[in-house]
């Protein structure tokens, strides 16, 4: 029998531990690993985001409708923010519907939001489909974008469609904004 801390040939007897003594070893060797895991969980304290308060979920649908010969129109009253609430807008999209055999397309298709502090209007990219089997081209936008407005007396978001010559008949545009409301100090 050999001493366990004798060595052969630079190695340790595999005879020095008996197999009770590998499982305790291996025992520990796993409990060390997970212990520091399992200890922390039992203290871990909840996280709190002070820097962002409670968000309202906004979703707003509006539509503008170009009258027959006109070559714009606009809808400054699509939204009001109550006072005491910041709107802040997260994405757009809008869609319009113009008759193919016109020849008249979609030129732009706006953003606006009415803050004294913020005012911001934006131009979306508008895109054409190719028109479908009805003969109707539709046109597209959609965006991310980062708007803001306080709730201020009067309106504070609307929109704006301007067409390449006039509108032949009602041509509407359905806007959709989704974002979120915060309470303002």
């Amino acid at each position: 029998m050999t001493h366990p801390t004798e060595t052969r040939g630079g190695r340790l007897s595999s005879s020095s531990f008996s197999t009770p003594a590998k499982r305790l070893l291996r025992a520990l060797g796993v409990t060390a690993f997970l212990l520091p895991t399992l200890a922390f969980a039992q203290y871990s304290s909840p996280v709190r985001d002070v820097e962002n308060p409670a968000h309202s979920p906004l979703r707003l649908v509006f539509t503008i409708t170009v009258p027959d010969g006109a070559t714009s129109a606009s809808n400054p009253f699509a939204a009001t923010i109550p006072m005491g609430k910041r709107m802040v807008v997260e994405y757009v999209s809008i869609t319009c519907a113009i008759a193919a055999v016109f020849n008249v397309d979609v030129a732009t298709l706006d953003i606006t939001t009415f803050d004294p502090n913020s005012g911001a209007n934006d131009a979306m990219p508008v895109t054409k489909s190719v028109a479908n089997a009805g003969g109707v081209n539709r046109y597209f936008a959609s965006q991310r974008v980062r708007l803001y407005a306080d709730g201020v007396p009067g309106p504070n978001m609307g929109g704006a469609v301007a067409l390449t010559g006039g509108a032949p008949g009602p041509v509407v545009c359905s806007y959709v904004v989704s974002g979120y409301t915060v309470n303002t100090p």
